[in-house]
């Protein structure tokens, strides 16, 4: 996870899954970390940017009915937070999106990404 703020990167953090954990889900997996971030601080207002066209999509679908993706859309309900969820094109250069792609990457497993722009 990464966070800015103003432009600028405020922290980052990591979350080892496991290696047979699919991209989709690692993607959801930051998605809801991402949520409970913005709970846990109090952000009032928060971005929160994922290059998985299909994890925003599932969450978005009204049709959508498994269980993990309900949670994060309660989750979504259960906040205070004003929180948009974005997509944007991978390897396109977005700094945010690049740097969470580097701590996903740097130690070679499988690690959940996203950035929250603030």
């Amino acid at each position: 996870m990464v966070v800015f703020e103003d432009g600028n990167e405020k922290e980052h953090e990591t979350r080892k899954l496991n290696n047979e954990t699919t991209v989709f889900i690692a993607e959801m997996v930051a998605i809801r970390d991402a949520v409970n971030y913005c709970k846990r601080q109090q952000i009032a207002k928060a971005n929160i940017i994922s290059d998985s066209r299909s994890a925003l999509v599932s969450i978005e679908s009204l049709e959508e009915n498994r269980k993990f993706i309900l949670d994060i859309k309660n989750r979504l309900q259960d906040t205070n937070s004003i929180v948009m969820l974005w997509w944007t094109k991978a390897h396109a250069g977005n700094k945010g999106n690049e740097r969470a792609n580097y701590f996903a990457k740097r130690d070679g497993t499988r690690q959940n990404k996203f950035y929250s722009a603030m």
